[in-house]
């Protein structure tokens, strides 16, 4: 009887001691897949993303450059963009090592398809990249061809105008020439059309096929996102029925063992509680990981993983990806936020009429002003028209609470903050603005503000003017730099305008000198047949004096 209870109790130990490392290896195997399984997934979850952001800010700076902005480098801003993501794609496909971590051989078929036309849509897109930026050089040439062509038309334009007092000095053979020039201008301007036309079609055809290769990239991101989800939904239902049946093997176990001795039910109930707890703690464990990844996947960065376990390493690489995905979401709203600034600050300055000097400056600085969420600011630009006078700056516009101040101010160089930031040429940033240098007022009463940034209107070393904005609250980096950018385009506004003025001063300088000469032409014209006709009358009083004195002779002869 002894022996026997004593078998019973040892064989309970032994199965109490066998289902133990049977629940503690099968719970380690399951750890150790649901690591696995989210380990080789995560490199998959943030290629989609990874690429996407590539070829998206590839795609924005080739515009920019396509647009005219020349600190922007086509092999090594834009194409190596492209072809680093075409690289990844490659290694993905291989199961190789890339930035993004490890790919290993996956055995989804659709993951496999998607890589492939992936990088058959972005190689497509790498060339259609090579051959716009081809054409832009090309057409560029063609351009400047036609400005040389321009000139020429234009400087026949002018010496046609001038023919007539040629003609007058040469006996007609620079009008012959004229006209010859003249005949062939309409020749020449027919050719450059042409060739114009044909290169803005085969620009406007590759446009839209770079527009769709790119959307298709995308497309093609999108469906690897969205299969890499589905593959770690179906992983998770996988773990979680395996998970489940772990619960009902453990449960029969101590059913069993429960029949077998009562005596040890309490203490095999206490290890299959204690064994049940881990495993709900390991379910909510995944569950919280499931909806974690579903959150960011739906772009709620700002969600958060609480995990009970200490050193829970997939649970800080979760964490890592989403604070990096989080980043560089931020970094492409910046982003968004300047190009679109840029474009409407383009299009101010472009579409604006430079007849209208008071509308075009009061546009550029109520534009900065409202679209930095500031609260002041003024345009002042240089005035060096007069060379007898020092050239100074000169306040055209300002802006304060949407009601503009028209003032006359004029600043010399070196004098405060406006003229020392002109005679630097560098930017001023202050934080701590004197008490009586500004204040932005309202209905309720006027207060210092916190920031003022003066900025010079600087285009290749050349200063044209200074901007100067008061706020409240102090301007990130990206809003400095979008600043800076501005300032180069407003500069090369300014510096056209001024020019344009000028050439319009000198041409009508030039007309009326042409309306002068032409009236001295005419007026010594007129003198020189009064001058001729005096020297005929002369001429024939003389030979009728020498008839008188011949006669006269004669007959002092005679007598």
């Amino acid at each position: 009887m002894f022996t026997r209870k004593y078998l019973s109790i040892q064989l309970i130990s032994l199965g109490i001691v066998v289902t133990g490392l049977l629940i503690c290896a099968l719970i380690h195997y399951f750890s150790s897949e649901i690591s696995n399984a989210y380990s080789t997934k995560l490199p998959y979850i943030s290629l989609g993303d990874n690429i996407k952001n590539k070829t998206t800010k590839g795609h924005l700076w080739f515009e920019e450059l396509m647009s005219g902005d020349q600190g922007l480098n086509f092999e090594q801003d834009i194409l190596a963009l492209f072809t680093n993501s075409s690289i990844i794609l490659e290694k993905a496909k291989d199961g190789g090592e890339t930035e993004l971590g490890a790919f290993g051989k996956t055995d989804n078929v659709d993951i496999k398809q998607s890589l492939t036309v992936a990088l058959k849509d972005l190689d497509a897109l790498i060339v259609l990249t090579k051959k716009r930026y081809e054409l832009k050089q090309s057409r560029a040439k063609e351009e400047e061809e036609a400005r040389l062509l321009a000139q020429k038309m234009a400087l026949t334009q002018v010496m046609a105008s001038t023919m007539p007092t040629l003609t007058a000095l040469s006996g007609g053979i620079a009008q012959t020439n004229s006209l010859s020039a003249v005949q062939s201008q309409p020749v020449l301007a027919d050719k450059s059309d042409a060739e114009a036309n044909k290169i803005e079609s085969a620009g406007g055809l590759l446009d839209q096929q770079f527009d769709e290769a790119y959307e298709k990239v995308q497309t093609d991101m999108d469906k690897i996102i969205e299969i890499t989800n589905a593959d770690i939904e179906k992983e998770h239902s996988r773990i979680n029925k395996s998970i489940w049946l772990l619960l009902v093997i453990v449960f029969v176990i101590f059913g069993v063992m429960s029949l077998l001795n009562y005596k040890y039910q309490k203490r095999n109930q206490d290890f299959m509680e204690s064994n049940k707890e881990r495993l709900e703690h390991e379910t909510d464990r995944l569950t919280k990981m499931k909806q974690f990844v579903n959150d960011i996947s739906g772009g709620n960065f700002d969600a958060t993983l609480d995990l009970d376990i200490t050193n829970d390493e997939l649970g800080s690489t979760l964490n890592n990806m989403r604070s990096k995905l989080k980043s560089n979401y931020e970094d492409d709203q910046r982003r968004n936020w300047m190009n679109i600034g840029l474009a409407k600050m383009s299009e101010i300055l472009r579409t604006n009429d430079l007849t209208n000097t008071d509308k075009f400056y009061n546009d550029i600085i109520s534009f900065i002003v409202k679209y930095l969420d500031a609260n002041q600011g003024g345009l002042f630009i240089l005035n060096n028209d007069h060379d007898y006078e020092e050239p100074y700056l000169e306040l055209v516009s300002c802006y304060a609470y949407g009601k503009r101040k028209y003032l006359t101010k004029q600043i010399a160089s070196g004098e405060g903050l406006v003229g020392q930031c002109y005679l630097e040429k560098e930017t001023i940033l202050m934080t701590e603005v004197p008490d009586k240098y500004t204040e932005i007022t309202s209905g309720l009463g006027s207060k210092t503000p916190d920031f003022l940034l003066l900025v010079p209107l600087k285009v290749n070393d050349e200063i044209n003017g200074v901007m100067e904005i008061a706020s409240f609250k102090k301007m990130a980096a990206f809003e400095l730099d979008f600043i800076h950018k501005i300032s180069e385009s407003i500069s090369a506004s300014v510096a056209g305008f001024k020019i344009s003025v000028k050439t319009s001063r000198l041409l009508a300088q030039t007309q009326q000198q042409s309306a002068e000469m032409k009236a001295q032409e005419e007026e010594l014209r007129q003198n020189l047949e009064e001058l001729q006709a005096t020297q005929e009358e002369f001429e024939r009083k003389e030979r009728e004096y020498i008839r008188e004195i011949e006669t006269l002779n004669a007959k002092l002869n005679n007598a």
